[in-house]
C-alpha cells in the first residue's frame, strides 16, 4: 500500500517520539505517585481530584504508543527489528542495513511497508 508522503513524515515522527513518550509518561506517573502519596489523600476525597493524566498532551502520548505497541506485536520480525533500530535507536540507514545484512532498497522497501501498518493503525489510511 502506497502511503502519501506527509502521512509517512507524520509516522516517522510518532517512531522516533516513542522512546521520549514512554519516558516522559513514566516520568509524569512516578511524580503523580509521589504526589498523592505526599498529600495522603484519603479514599474521599481522591476521587475528587483532577486526574493528572487527561490532559491533552499526556492523552496523546498514551494514544500514540498504545497504537505503536499494537502494531510492534503484529509486525513480521523484520520489520520491528528494522523499526526499533531506526527509530528507537536512532541507528543511521547504513548501520541498519549493516546490522540487518539487507541490502538498502529492502531496508526502504521494508521501512514502507512497516510504516504502512502504522499509519493504518493511527487512522490515517
Amino acid at each position: 500500500m502506497k502511503v502519501l508522503k506527509h502521512i509517512k513524515k507524520y509516522v516517522e515522527g510518532e517512531l522516533f517520539n516513542y522512546p521520549i513518550y514512554k519516558e516522559a509518561l513514566l516520568q509524569i506517573k512516578e511524580n503523580t505517585f509521589l504526589q498523592q502519596s505526599a498529600n495522603n489523600l484519603v479514599p474521599a476525597t481522591k476521587d475528587k481530584v483532577p486526574h493528572p493524566f487527561l490532559d491533552r498532551s499526556t492523552i496523546r502520548m498514551e494514544a500514540s504508543i498504545s497504537a505503536i505497541e499494537d502494531v510492534l506485536s503484529i509486525l513480521p520480525e523484520k520489520y520491528r527489528r528494522l523499526i526499533e533500530l531506526r527509530y528507537f535507536r536512532s541507528y543511521k540507514v547504513e548501520q541498519v542495513v549493516d546490522e540487518l545484512d539487507i541490502c538498502v532498497r529492502n531496508f526502504f522497501n521494508y521501512r514502507d511497508e512497516a510504516i504502512s501498518f502504522f499509519a493504518v493503525r493511527f487512522g490515517l489510511i
